[in-house]
């Protein structure tokens, strides 16, 4: 069963789906992903939400990036398949 939740981003409210076990994840990426907008805006001195959501998705892809990155090579050191 879907659920509707209310979730507040960079200010702007919005109304997500979510089935019956992954509402706390939801609201959790939610939060996170305010925190990184604040911090996002407060580093490069703008409250654009355009501005801000683009440097935001790029800062979480090259944090992507780098985790697999790191994941891959430890995975090769330890000969994983």
């Amino acid at each position: 069963m879907e659920n509707n939740i209310d979730v507040k981003i960079f200010g702007k409210n919005y109304k997500l789906k979510s089935n019956d076990n992954s509402e706390n994840k939801v609201l959790l990426l939610s939060e996170l992903l305010n925190e990184k907008m604040l911090h996002t805006a407060r580093k490069h001195n703008t409250v654009n939400i355009l501005d801000v959501s683009v440097i935001t998705a790029l800062n979480l892809l090259e944090e992507n990036i780098l985790l697999k990155n790191i994941f891959h090579r430890e995975k090769k050191i330890l000969n994983l398949k």
